[in-house]
């Protein structure tokens, strides 16, 4: 998680010297609402300026509903959903997971056609360029999966193995198509790729943007072969969470929601 913000307020002597307790807890409300990139100039000017995202920034929310894996993974898999903001490079909502058998169901089979979520609280500023749903994917089973079918590793085994990663842009378009509409849900297939190395994982999603794609050994990704990727139902919501969840029952009843992830703020008076 980010570090907190140390923040020194200048004192003002023509006006009353606020109480701790206000400064901060303005401070902290306008982090709620301006979650990500937060700086020192930013809460300063939140702190004498009216601020009201719900009438200049519609409230968004995603739903997202996994329909199929359609990549042969062979082996119990994780798989991460979660939204990056390429212009800050920062995640900003928590993770869903998604625990798949190896021949690709859930888990739990309860929750066949039930996996979904809602990515909440999603300013349009930020879905209107800078968003991508990040899919990431991993194998749990033998270290290493041996061609002829035998365990290297033991019956048994239950290493954690990356195996690859998915990137939509949530503000282009699709074939012509709008990538995201208001209540209707759009299907989209994602490619899934594989990092040359191991230790490039975490941060493929970066290069899928940048495109550092070049179909060979000599790129930092490549597709994988013979897959079609990642099926995904995207539906968007706009208005308070609360309206839409009302208005919204049949299809969102029960759905997980996603927090965005929210860097604390805290401002030190030095004046005291």
């Amino acid at each position: 998680m980010p570090s907190q913000q140390h923040i020194t307020l200048p004192s003002n002597n023509q006006k009353p010297k606020p109480k701790k307790d206000d400064i901060l807890r303005k401070s902290l409300s306008l982090a709620r609402q301006q979650t990500i990139g937060v700086s020192a100039s930013s809460v300063r000017k939140g702190l004498t300026q009216s601020v009201n995202l719900g009438e200049k920034d519609p409230t968004n929310h995603i739903l997202l509903d996994l329909k199929i894996l359609m990549v042969m993974v062979g082996e119990m898999t994780e798989i991460y959903f979660s939204l990056w903001n390429s212009a800050t490079g920062q995640f900003l909502t928590e993770e869903y997971q998604v625990l798949l058998t190896g021949q690709g169901l859930p888990v739990d089979l309860s929750k066949l056609g039930k996996l979904k979520t809602l990515f909440t609280d999603i300013p349009s500023r930020e879905l209107a360029s800078d968003l991508f749903l990040v899919i990431r994917i991993i194998r749990k089973g033998n270290l290493t999966p041996d061609p002829a079918g035998s365990k290297k590793s033991g019956p048994g085994a239950n290493f954690r193995r990356p195996y690859g990663v998915a990137v939509l842009p949530l503000a282009s378009k699709s074939n012509g198509d709008p990538i995201l509409v208001a209540n209707r849900e759009i299907e989209h297939i994602i490619k899934v790729y594989v990092p040359n190395q191991e230790s490039n994982f975490a941060t493929i999603h970066e290069s899928i943007v940048k495109g550092n794609f070049q179909g060979s050994k000599t790129g930092l990704f490549m597709e994988i072969p013979n897959s079609k990727g990642v099926c995904v139902g995207l539906t968007l919501y706009q208005g308070p969470l609360d309206e839409v969840v009302k208005n919204n029952q049949a299809q969102l009843e029960g759905v997980y929601q996603l927090n965005r992830l929210l860097i604390p703020v805290l401002c030190v008076d030095t004046t005291a």
